[in-house]
């Protein structure tokens, strides 16, 4: 269990940086005032899909999207008022490299 939700956050950029690979926040969903969040998504910048209106482009830089399952869910117990991982994929579709990270 964490207490704030910005200790969690760290805890898997810290993890993705030395995996290698770089994490974002996929979603956030808020209490039923629209105040506080409640769960929030983490993932790797590697989720989705590449469509065909948006080919690779020809810059070395570029992420492509490989589809990656990889991400952490987490939670707020309320009754506690800590956060908890309520569902961990640690397993990429591609290549990590943590000199790339």
């Amino acid at each position: 269990m964490f207490e704030p939700l910005e200790e969690t956050r760290q805890l898997y950029y810290n993890y993705a940086n030395k995996v290698g690979f770089e994490a974002h926040i996929r979603n956030t969903n808020l209490d039923k005032h629209g105040r506080t969040p409640v769960n929030q998504s983490i993932q790797c910048n590697r989720d989705g899909y590449r469509t065909k209106k948006n080919p690779a482009t020809q810059r070395s830089n570029t992420v492509s999207s490989e589809h990656c399952k990889a991400r952490i869910y987490v939670k707020l117990d309320t009754k506690l008022g800590r956060w908890k991982l309520s569902k961990v994929e640690l397993a990429h579709t591609h290549r990590c490299d943590s000199s790339l990270s």
